[in-house]
């Protein structure tokens, strides 16, 4: 909830997101959880600064090599990509 916080309270930040259409077929939780889950992702791609777009299944695609996290702290420390 805190990390929903950055997206809807007076100062949001931008984001984009890119999900393959997979990870929304993907059940976990059962059909409610799911439709919450939707339902929420509509609510915030609404939003003026949040971009979501998806990659149809049919469509070719590629997989980056390595996973990345960005670690961002609350030490006024700057961002630092973690490469796995």
């Amino acid at each position: 909830m805190a990390r929903k916080g950055v997206l809807t309270g007076d100062d949001p930040v931008e984001l984009r997101v890119i999900l393959d259409e997979a990870a929304l077929r993907r059940v976990v939780g059962g059909p409610d959880i799911m439709r919450e889950q939707y339902a929420e992702t509509e609510r915030l791609a609404a939003l003026d600064h949040v971009t979501v777009q998806i990659v149809p299944l049919r469509r070719d695609t590629f997989r980056e090599a390595a996973n990345f996290v960005l670690l961002d702290s609350d030490h006024n420390l700057e961002p630092v990509v973690m490469e796995e």
